[in-house]
């Protein structure tokens, strides 16, 4: 069989494979990760000499395939795309933020947030849905609302901004600022300023563009049936990348209560995600983003206050409902 001519072509495929990958893949880029300063240093002055040495070559091959792209075979020539992606930024930020190297000064260590660096790479791909206020907890009022209505709902929200509707939340028209008050309108309308939609698919490093191109900062988000489905603000957006942003509008913390080693009291909107990266838990993820998204999935209807729904290696007991919303739950770790 070893002496079959075919045996040795691939024998020779699969150790020049190897070979190829180990040399030119994986050692300079181990290298690189160790040292990258030092690797540079040694690698500068070659590099820059085989790139005026190899010029003149590449640029009559480029020349030659995108006449060939173009006018051969009627194309759209694009250009070259980065050598590194997303990834291997993310990578390179983990591997930067994380040094121990004990040459690295005080002054040569990053002073970022690697979380930060990581929330702003992956924001590229988050969509508005993600990080919206949930139509639920929208603070909105009619239009055939009185003045007093009105200041009512921004004292007791303690928003700055209250969402005008006709009939229903789902014919938004506006909303109304409450420095508008100082002018002393006489109606709702005269004071509503229009507002901008936005379907929830949309992404949200596109709605921060539209929010500083047309100087706004509110947005609501329409579901695929155009029916409302959340509210967005930039400030939702920068939190995205920075970490929450508290003022003294903010509402208290949600619910986080140690009871035992075996036992906490969560309120239903806490992420799994975040829920898994502080505990150390494996709480399934799904199509939801919260506790009582995944309650709801499981369960496929509206729980009952005391009901208890078993979630493989734990266990939740509904602690508290607000008409078909889930507040708080006791979870605990069989």
């Amino acid at each position: 069989l070893f002496n079959q001519p075919i045996t040795h072509l691939a024998l020779q495929t699969l150790f020049s494979t190897l070979l190829v990958l180990f040399t030119a893949e994986f050692l300079p880029k181990s290298l690189f990760m160790l040292e990258p300063n030092r690797v540079l240093k040694w690698l500068a002055f070659p590099m820059l000499l085989m790139y005026y040495l190899l010029w003149p070559l590449t640029a009559v091959a480029t020349w030659v395939s995108k006449l060939l792209i173009v006018h051969v075979f009627r194309l759209s020539y694009g250009e070259t795309k980065p050598v590194y992606g997303l990834a291997d930024l993310n990578t390179y930020i983990k591997n930067l933020v994380s040094s121990d190297d004990p040459n690295l000064g005080p002054d040569d260590l990053p002073d970022v947030d690697e979380e930060i660096l990581t929330n702003a790479i992956e924001f590229k791909n988050l969509q508005i849905r993600d990080c919206m206020i949930p139509r639920t907890e929208i603070v909105a009022i009619d239009i055939t609302s009185k003045i007093e209505d009105l200041r009512d709902s921004l004292t007791q929200s303690g928003h700055s901004k209250v969402l005008v509707f006709e009939d229903s939340i789902d014919n938004v028209l506006g909303y109304c600022h409450a420095h508008e008050l100082f002018k002393n309108p006489k109606s709702i309308r005269q004071i509503m300023a229009p507002i901008m939609i936005v379907p929830e698919t949309m992404r949200s490093q596109e709605l921060m563009v539209k929010f500083i191109t047309d100087k706004k900062g509110i947005a609501v988000v329409v579901d695929e049936y155009g029916g409302t489905s959340g509210l967005v603000c930039l400030e939702d957006l920068i939190e995205e990348i920075v970490g929450e942003i508290h003022d003294e509008h903010d509402v208290e913390a949600l619910l986080e209560e140690k009871v035992n080693e075996h036992t906490y009291i969560l309120s239903a909107r806490h992420e799994i995600e975040y829920l898994n990266d502080k505990y150390g838990w494996e709480l399934p993820e799904g199509e939801y983003e919260t506790l009582g998204g995944l309650i709801l999935s499981i369960i496929g209807d509206i729980p009952s206050t005391g009901q208890i729904i078993n979630l493989g290696q734990f266990s939740a007991q509904i602690i508290e409902m607000e008409d078909k919303r889930i507040i708080s739950i006791e979870l605990k770790i069989k």
